[in-house]
């Protein structure tokens, strides 16, 4: 398995030297990152290859292998920026280790609560049905069990206050009735 999650051109102190450094999730016997980083000021070879520095690291930024020549300081810029973002890499594992039904479960839930988040509301609704009805086909088995606990109660408590909005919305069209009729006197 192999996946970039993260690249980024930076400045490299003490060299002083613009890199570009890459950060791949890597699967062997567990998970790891392998990481390169080169110099944007060296061209390339006489083949139109760049010369990079790289390394494999932990999930946790501890140093599994090196070629010798990374320097330190490309080292413990990779470190920092593993720390600095292990939440983001951490769901890229989940991601990389999902199903397909669950992966599908994960995206439909997202998608729902960022259109709640929007207040886009036709958008929800049908979304809110996509999920509930994947909730219900036989490979929701394998989810775990509280977590198809959890999304049934928010779907359930999201079909209800939508249900009082439509209520409330009802109430305002009668509102708004009654007042152009009280305008037309």
């Amino acid at each position: 398995m192999l996946k970039k999650i993260y690249q980024t051109d930076f400045f490299l102190l003490p060299e002083q030297e613009f890199w570009h450094m890459y950060i791949l999730l890597r699967k062997g016997k567990n998970f790891y990152y392998e990481c390169a980083g080169r110099s944007t000021e060296k061209l390339p070879d006489a083949k139109g290859f760049y010369d990079y520095e790289h390394a494999c690291f932990t999930l946790d930024g501890e140093i599994l292998s090196l070629n010798k020549r990374m320097r330190p300081s490309l080292i413990a810029f990779i470190q920092q920026t593993i720390k600095s973002n292990q939440e983001t890499f951490r769901k890229e594992i989940e991601m990389a280790t999902k199903t397909t039904f669950e992966k599908k479960v994960s995206q439909i839930t997202n998608e729902l609560g960022e259109l709640l988040k929007k207040k886009d509301h036709r958008e929800a609704w049908t979304k809110a049905g996509e999920l509930n009805s994947l909730l219900k086909k036989e490979e929701a088995k394998d989810l775990k069990p509280d977590l198809i606990e959890q999304l049934q109660t928010e779907l359930r408590g999201y079909y209800y206050i939508n249900g009082e909005i439509e209520k409330a919305n009802k109430r305002l069209y009668a509102k708004g009735t009654k007042l152009i009729e009280l305008a037309g006197l």
